[in-house]
């Protein structure tokens, strides 16, 4: 699914802020 890819790439995007 893409929600799993979506998911994953918006927690690493949070976590690099």
């Amino acid at each position: 699914c893409v929600a799993s890819k979506n998911e994953g790439e918006e927690r690493m995007r949070r976590k690099l802020t």
